[in-house]
């Protein structure tokens, strides 16, 4: 291991990986701590194991230190972002990277993930206001207009609708752009139309979230005999929306 303080993790995380143990891959980390203490990429290393050991706290600290020597180092920021969230929640994340982005504003990677932490704390209007900054520096980012589409869908689905149809532009086959839309037609109650789009996205993708978004469309539209179809080959898969699709078979075998 060489004494250069370039954080370059790749390699290293490569040779780690090709270690046939856990155990292993925790003795050759510790006897390289050994010969270089310091290392800055070997404790970074060392931090992404206790992370994955579940030892949070040594992790935060760790990673802690490290940003402090190298303040510029997003990967560094989003690993102690990710170590920050699981010892003490989402929203103490948001506050680190919040922090961050005040010096580095133009950094995509970290605002991305500010936006994906602020909707895990249940701070959607955080998660829109972080896309929006996103398109202002990249308008056409289809990650950022997609995921802006599905926020906005139930409170303004026409801006919604808008921003999917230029993610579409780029990528008119991406199931997930076509789910995004889908979920937003049926915000506009165009359940028929929701129901095409979907349908071409389950066609694309076996997802089971959009095979439900495409049952639920095709219910509303009325076409009861597609829906409860695809409702029960969902039945022996595991997905967010399982309870909400087994409510939904419920409701159309009790119109029979």
């Amino acid at each position: 291991v060489d004494d250069d303080e370039e954080l370059e993790h790749d390699r290293l995380a490569h040779i780690l990986m090709a270690q046939p143990t856990v155990q292993v891959r925790k003795e050759l980390l510790q006897q390289l701590l050994e010969i270089r203490p310091r290392h800055p990429k070997l404790r970074a290393a060392w931090a992404r194991f206790l992370v994955a050991q579940g030892d949070f706290g040594a992790a935060v600290e760790t990673l802690a230190e490290l940003v402090s020597g190298h303040p510029d180092d997003s990967q560094l920021v989003l690993w102690l972002a990710d170590a920050t969230k699981a010892k003490s929640g989402a929203a103490a994340a948001q506050d680190l990277l919040r922090a961050w982005l005040v010096k580095r504003p133009d950094n995509l990677a970290v605002r991305f993930a500010l936006a994906q932490l602020s909707i895990d704390a249940g701070d959607d209007h955080t998660a829109i206001v972080e896309y929006r900054r996103i398109l202002d520096q990249d308008s056409d980012n289809v990650v950022a207009l997609n995921n802006l589409a599905m926020l906005l869908a139930q409170e303004n689905p026409d801006e919604a609708l808008e921003h999917v149809e230029r993610a579409l532009a780029q990528y008119p086959d991406e199931a997930a752009f076509l789910d995004t839309k889908g979920s937003v037609l049926m915000a506009k109650d165009d359940f028929r139309e929701a129901s095409n789009v979907l349908g071409k996205a389950h066609a694309a993708s076996p997802n089971p979230t959009i095979a439900f978004h495409y049952a639920k469309a095709t219910a509303l539209a009325g076409d009861t005999t597609t829906a409860r179809r695809l409702l029960l080959e969902l039945q022996t898969l595991s997905f967010p929306e399982r309870a909400e699709a087994e409510e939904l078979l419920r409701q159309l075998d009790a119109t029979d």
